[in-house]
């Protein structure tokens, strides 16, 4: 049962206030969407009843009966947050905003560190002309329109409203079908708030060309950001922006939803399509693996940075990319980068080189082995795809293959590195295959070698070679050059006998273009692959 109040505050303005009443745990503070009011989230309501959670929210200035204060700014919630907690006689909670409460979520995180616990930032605009965004990339024609019209002043923006219809088509099909199925509250709650006046939205819309009065960087509490990954109203680039530049923030994508909070997790709606699912086994040694693992130039390396060839003005997509390491070397020579792996420490990590010193690389908490993760990707076509070290920690190797040939463009290059399937091994160090198998015995296996850290933690996947390329052929991704690469003497004088055989194998394939109905196996894929 949700009360409701009318909250006089300090400054004489009345707040129209919502408490679902304490249910025994988490606090959390809903900031509500443009145009709606501030009735938290019925939807939710089951998943939080679960938990204990107690909702506060209110309507923000302009909204039904709550005292409009034209010129706010995002900042402004802060202080008005606080006020109605005060009353509520609540210290400490975390804040979820969707949408047009994104922002005012934020701001309280960044100006209310002492007792906001936690952020859930949910399709919401990074600010006005945020530096290294394209804004207004993949936003509906009428939605750009109309934040156009803000930009204008308030009496454009006036005009436009009054002269133009919503567009349904903002939303997508995966939105309109929320829309009519559990999420009719918001459409139902929309439809309130404009029956009662403009006012708030048009506020809103203007404090969307504003200055927010703070910055993301000031907050410092966790964050996550969720979005749909085929947004139309608030394309996903402005959360991946988003979460960059927020200090501790993890960014989850959803790919076939829009706008709608369906694309929202939820406790109590399976988690299938969400990036990511399954947990990492980097997740783990994420530390351990970003100290130990932070050289571009070690053979392997070094040999597939060359096989990529000059990536200056190229668009590339590195799978497995860990906490960046390859990533960030081929935006320091000039690429258009991307980066996708399976963990969120590493993503993590990855976010936090990128915040110290920015790139422009984009990055994507992803399991690149699962069906169509890359529907939502700002580049759809690649002109290279690296893997360094990746395909022998991927446990499905064909689902992987199918994005990274999904993604490439025709004549694109697939370049990998990795431990060499033939390897093996020498006194205290890893083989390829356990010591009491045979080559052509395939499967995860963990090292049990004194001098191999890094798969005694994680294990590794054993492929014969001959796996991999029928693979790499089954896929389209036809091999143009085989290298292996002589380990460096420092490795091999702390390894007597281990650089006698090859340690590394490292490979660039090329996207065949083949002729309708041609089979991947047939012998005009060569010449498919350089056309």
């Amino acid at each position: 049962m949700i009360k409701e109040t009318d909250l006089k505050l300090a400054d004489e303005r009345t707040v129209h206030c919502y408490d679902s009443g304490d249910a025994g745990g988490l606090t959390v503070f809903w900031h509500h969407g443009s145009p709606n009011t501030g009735t938290p989230p019925e939807p939710l309501f089951p998943a939080a009843a679960e938990r204990g959670i107690r909702w506060l929210s209110y309507d923000r200035p302009g909204y039904m009966s709550s005292t409009a204060r034209p010129g706010r700014d995002k900042a402004s919630a802060a202080a008005d947050t606080a006020a109605v907690a005060d009353a509520l006689g609540v210290g400490e909670f975390a804040v979820l905003g969707h949408s047009g409460g994104g922002s005012h979520a934020l701001a309280c995180g960044a100006l209310l560190p002492g007792r906001v616990k936690a952020v859930a930032e949910g399709s919401g605009l990074a600010p006005f002309g945020a530096d290294g965004l394209d804004w207004f990339d993949g936003m509906t024609a009428t939605g750009a329109a109309g934040i156009r019209a803000a930009a204008e002043g308030r009496e454009a923006l006036e005009g436009y409203l009054a002269s133009h219809e919503f567009d349904m088509e903002q939303f997508t099909p995966a939105d309109q079908a929320a829309l009519l199925g559990d999420w009719a509250w918001l459409a139902r709650i929309a439809g309130v708030a404009i029956e009662g006046g403009l006012d708030g939205f048009i506020d809103d819309e203007l404090g969307d060309v504003r200055p927010w009065g703070f910055e993301p960087g000031q907050v410092t509490v966790p964050v996550l950001v969720f979005h749909g990954g085929q947004d139309r109203m608030v394309p996903s680039a402005h959360g991946a922006w988003l979460a960059a530049r927020c200090p501790d923030a993890e960014l989850w994508l959803r790919r076939t939803t829009g706008t709608s909070p369906s694309s929202a997790p939820a406790a109590s709606r399976p988690w299938t399509g969400w990036w990511p699912m399954p947990e990492s086994r980097y997740d783990a040694v994420a530390d351990f693996y970003a100290t130990a693992f932070n050289a571009v130039d070690d053979p392997a390396g070094a040999a597939l940075l060359d096989l990529a060839g000059s990536p200056a003005g190229l668009r590339i997509l590195d799978l497995a990319c860990g906490h960046g390491r390859i990533t960030r070397e081929l935006a320091r020579r000039g690429a258009d980068v991307t980066g996708a792996d399976i963990s969120a420490a590493l993503i993590g990590k990855a976010l936090e080189a990128e915040r110290a010193d920015p790139l422009g690389v984009r990055y994507v908490q992803a399991d690149v082995s699962s069906a169509e993760w890359h529907a939502s990707l700002e580049t759809p076509a690649f002109d290279v795809v690296t893997c360094h070290f990746g395909l022998s920690d991927i446990d499905d190797l064909d689902g992987a293959l199918v994005g990274a040939g999904a993604v490439l463009r025709p004549g694109g290059r697939f370049v990998f590195a990795f431990l060499h399937p033939c390897f093996p091994g020498a006194p205290g160090v890893s083989a390829s295959w356990p010591p009491s198998a045979r080559y052509y015995d395939e499967g995860r296996w963990t090292s049990e070698a004194e001098l191999s850290a890094l798969r005694r933690r994680v294990g590794a996947q054993h492929r014969m070679l001959s796996s991999y390329l029928n693979a790499f052929r089954r896929h389209g991704l036809w091999l143009d050059e085989l290298r292996e690469p002589v380990p460096v003497s420092q490795w091999a004088d702390s390894r007597p006998g281990a650089d006698r055989v090859p340690v590394y194998v490292a490979g660039r394939c090329l996207k065949v273009r083949l002729p309708a109905g041609e089979p991947v196996s047939s012998p005009r894929c060569a010449a498919g692959a350089a056309g």
